[in-house]
């Protein structure tokens, strides 16, 4: 749990817009994401059609946050149709231990530091 809170607050999540939009009632930050019984990094792969307010959607896991396993998440998963999700992009997502993610916001990776001035010195 603790390995998941270091590594999101080193690493943060661009899309103000989209944080906003789409994480569900008492999901609006990182704690909220670790409410959920899955927490993982995905990449949808197909869209299917939408049931009520939420649509099918086809993902390849990448990196499990909770459970450290698979068991437990489908490949099938439930996104929220306010999140207008785009397929082929990379999600941090927030399940229950069924495959409803109420959770979903665009994962990239941004070093909140900036590097060391890295230019090279011209004298040998």
């Amino acid at each position: 749990m603790k390995a998941l809170v270091l590594l999101l607050s080193y690493f943060s999540i661009v899309s103000a817009e989209k944080l906003e939009e789409c994480p569900g009632v008492g999901h609006k930050t990182i704690k909220g994401a670790q409410a959920s019984e899955v927490v993982a990094q995905v990449i949808l792969t197909k869209k299917y059609e939408s049931y009520g307010r939420y649509t099918e959607h086809d993902v390849e896991e990448q990196l499990f946050y909770r459970p450290a396993n698979k068991t437990s998440y489908y490949s099938v998963i439930l996104i929220p149709n306010r999140c207008n999700v785009t397929t082929g992009i990379r999600y941090l997502v927030g399940c229950n231990l069924g495959n409803t993610c109420d959770y979903v916001v665009p994962f990239t990776i941004t070093p909140r530091r900036k590097p060391k001035n890295m230019t090279m010195s011209s004298k040998h």
